[in-house]
């Protein structure tokens, strides 16, 4: 009698989750934001700060700010201004992962490279490699749960990575209709 009770129950729980997962397929290629704006905390010391504008589901075109200050930056901030292309996966309704390749420029209060006496105010070329994964609790907004970056720069001769972590707010604004 169990083994059957278990058995209808199974059944009822796999009906409940494919009738689901069958019926959120349109809406949610319906749920695509004609842009996307990102505010949130850069790890370690610092913020970070995108606008992504969605050309169709799946490729955007983002523009990314950050301002970070750790360890491993020489203890001194580090600006990076970048965009590129950003492509996004929409094949479940309430998560968004998405990467993107971005370049642009980098800037430190010292650019411990630069020259021999250690420091200088520097701008430099920044390259941006990474990606991420938002959670829509709302139509219109949702949490950068994580984004991790591969952050290179190249101050004078010298070319350097560091690690970038990210999370906060994102909000998502008009919708696209396909």
């Amino acid at each position: 009698m169990r083994w059957w009770r278990f058995g209808t129950i199974l059944s009822v729980h796999a009906l409940i989750a494919s009738s689901a997962l069958f019926s959120v397929g349109p809406t949610a290629a319906q749920d695509t934001p004609r842009a996307e704006v990102f505010l949130g905390y850069a790890a370690f010391a610092g913020f970070n700060g995108s606008v992504a504008v969605n050309m169709n589901r799946w490729f955007g075109v983002a523009g990314d700010y950050s301002y970070r200050v750790a360890e491993y930056y020489a203890d001194k901030p580090l600006q990076t201004f970048t965009a590129g292309p950003r492509l996004t996966l929409r094949l479940l309704p309430q998560l968004t992962p998405y990467a993107h390749a971005l370049l642009g420029g980098a800037g430190s209060s010292c650019a411990r490279f630069s020259d021999s006496s250690g420091c200088r105010f520097g701008t430099a070329f920044a390259m941006v490699l990474g990606g991420g994964l938002d959670i829509h609790i709302g139509r219109d907004i949702a949490i950068r749960a994580i984004q991790i970056d591969k952050i290179y720069t190249r101050f004078g001769n010298h070319t350097d990575s560091y690690p970038g972590i990210s999370f906060g707010i994102v909000a998502r604004l008009g919708q696209m209709r396909h």
